[in-house]
């Protein structure tokens, strides 16, 4: 399956295979169980608040290289405006609560 992935989505398939092997090293470097699953959370809180700009710089792409008219333009705008509401909506509180899991699970 991350093959298929790698192959289907181009450079964003294997950034994501890179992704999953960096990741999965910096979590086994830690000592114990808890503190991956600490280290886990951390990232994912830092993902989560970085979600609305990865929106909005889809929505660019997307309305630059995929619409040829200014309707298809205007339509591209609208909807990565409301994908980029929606992406902070759920976001900042979802990274706030990794970031606070994170802060308990970390070794002292």
């Amino acid at each position: 399956m991350l093959i298929s992935l790698a192959n289907a989505g181009g450079p964003v398939g294997v950034a994501f295979l890179i992704g999953i092997g960096v990741f999965g090293y910096l979590l086994y470097k830690q000592p114990t169980t808890k503190a991956m699953f600490g280290g886990a959370f951390y990232w994912l809180a830092i993902e989560m608040l970085l979600s609305p700009l990865v929106m909005i710089i889809y929505t660019f792409t997307f309305a630059s290289s995929q619409t040829s008219s200014d309707a298809g333009a205007a339509g591209a705008a609208l909807g990565g405006g409301a994908l980029t509401i929606m992406a902070f909506v759920v976001g900042l509180p979802l990274g706030i609560v990794f970031y606070l899991l994170s802060g308990r699970l970390t070794p002292e």
